[in-house]
C-alpha cells in the first residue's frame, strides 16, 4: 500500500501552515497536519487503523486531505481515501479536538455531508481522554482518544519484523508517538525507574511552588490588592490558580488585570508545561477585536504578550513565565521576587499604555 502522491504536501510546509501567529493558537491544526504526514509517511498504518477501529479492510492505495471542505463554511480536520478517489473503497473522516469543545451539532453535519460520498465510510472523532461531546455524539459517529491513536499505533508497531522495525515508516510512525506523550496526550511506555523517582518527589516540589506561590501573592498584594480568586475548571491541581488584582481606572470594569498558574494551553506554541501567566482577561463578548486595534496590539506582542482564548468564554492578553525560569535563583525568597517582580511589570506596561 502507498500514500497518494499527487497533490501530496511536504512536511515541512504542512507544518509551516500553521506557525504561531498573533491571536492564534496553531496546536490542534499543526498535531493535525503531523499526523496526516505520518499517515502519508506510513500508509499501512493507517490502513491497520481502519481495520482495528472499524473492521475495514483498504488495499488500495492511501490519499490524506487535511482541512477538507464539508460546507460552505466548515472544514473537517482529515480525510482518509482508499483507493481511487472518485470510486473509493472507503473513506474515513476524523475530526480531531484538543482544546476546543466537540458538539453534536458538528458531527451531524458532518454525518450529513459524509452520507452524500460514495463508498464505505466512517466518522470519527479524535478526543483528548475524559472530555465529552457537548449533546453526546449520534450513534454512527466513533469517539476516539489520542490515547487510542497511540496504542494502535503502537500495536502496529509489534506487528512489525526486525528489518521493518528499522524502515523510514516505523521510525516515523515512533516519532509521532512520541510526540503525542510530549503532548500529554496519550501514555504509551510503562513505568520506569525515572517515574518512580518522579513520584517520589513531587509532593515536595509542589510545596515548593506552593511557597513561591504564596510569598509571590504577598509581594504582589503590597502593591495591587486582590479582588478576586478561584481555581480553574480544569488541572492541573493543586497549583491551578487564578486571582484579579486592582487594576488602573483607565481601564473598563469588564477588563481584570490576572495572574494564574495553569497548563500552558493558552500560548501560542504550548508544550504542555505548567506555566504562569500575568496579564488582562476580558470576557469574550467584551474583548476588542486586533484588526481594530492593531498598532496597540503590536506594541504588547512586542513586549511578549500573546493572545489566546479559552472554551470556558475567556479572552486572555497574556505574559508567561515557566518553572523553569526560576531554577538557579538562590531560595525561594529570591524565585518569589523575581517572580512578582515580572507580574507588576506586566501590569505597570499596561497602565502606561491602556487601549484607547
Amino acid at each position: 500500500m502507498t500514500a497518494g502522491m499527487p497533490g501530496a504536501t511536504n512536511l515541512f510546509r504542512r507544518l509551516q501552515r500553521f506557525a504561531p501567529t498573533p491571536g492564534r493558537n496553531p496546536r490542534e491544526d499543526r498535531l493535525t497536519e503531523a499526523l496526516a504526514a505520518t499517515f502519508e509517511g506510513a500508509p499501512s498504518v493507517a490502513a491497520y487503523l481502519a481495520t482495528a477501529w472499524f473492521g475495514l479492510s483498504p488495499e488500495g492505495d492511501l490519499t490524506v486531505t487535511t482541512q477538507r471542505w464539508v460546507r460552505a463554511t466548515e472544514r473537517l480536520d482529515l480525510e482518509l481515501v482508499f483507493g481511487p478517489v472518485g470510486r473509493p473503497e472507503c473513506r474515513i473522516w476524523l475530526e480531531a479536538k484538543v482544546e476546543a469543545t466537540p458538539a453534536r451539532d458538528q458531527a451531524r453535519r458532518y454525518l450529513n455531508a459524509l452520507n452524500e460520498l460514495a463508498g464505505e465510510r466512517r466518522l470519527a472523532w479524535l478526543l483528548p481522554i475524559d472530555v465529552e461531546v457537548k449533546g453526546g455524539s449520534p450513534p454512527e459517529v466513533a469517539e476516539r482518544t489520542w490515547q487510542d491513536l497511540a496504542l494502535t499505533m503502537r500495536e502496529w508497531l509489534r506487528t512489525l519484523d526486525a528489518d521493518q522495525r528499522g524502515s523510514y515508516s516505523a521510525h516515523l510512525v515512533e516519532q509521532f508517538i512520541d510526540h503525542l506523550e510530549e503532548e500529554k496526550l496519550a501514555v504509551t511506555m510503562p513505568l520506569d525507574s525515572s517515574d518512580v523517582a518522579a513520584i517520589d518527589t513531587y509532593d515536595l516540589a509542589v510545596r515548593r511552588v506552593g511557597e513561591i506561590l504564596r510569598l509571590t501573592a504577598s509581594r504582589i498584594h503590597a502593591r495591587r490588592p486582590k479582588e478576586h480568586e478561584g481555581r480553574p475548571a480544569s488541572p492541573p491541581a493543586p497549583l491551578g490558580f487564578f486571582e484579579h488584582v486592582a487594576k488602573s481606572a483607565s481601564w473598563p470594569m469588564t477588563v481584570y488585570y490576572e495572574w494564574r498558574g495553569s497548563h500552558d494551553g493558552l500560548r501560542h506554541d504550548p508544550v504542555g508545561s505548567y506555566a504562569v501567566g500575568a496579564g488582562l482577561t476580558w470576557p469574550a463578548a467584551e474583548a476588542p477585536r486586533e484588526a481594530e486595534h492593531t498598532e496597540w496590539f503590536d506594541r504588547r506582542f512586542e513586549e511578549g504578550f500573546e493572545r489566546g482564548a479559552s472554551r470556558h468564554g475567556f479572552v486572555y492578553l497574556s505574559r508567561y513565565r515557566s518553572l523553569e525560569e526560576l531554577v538557579g535563583l538562590p531560595d525561594l525568597a529570591a524565585q518569589a521576587n523575581n517572580l512578582a517582580d515580572w507580574a507588576l511589570e506586566t501590569w505597570e506596561l499596561l497602565d502606561g499604555d491602556p487601549l484607547g
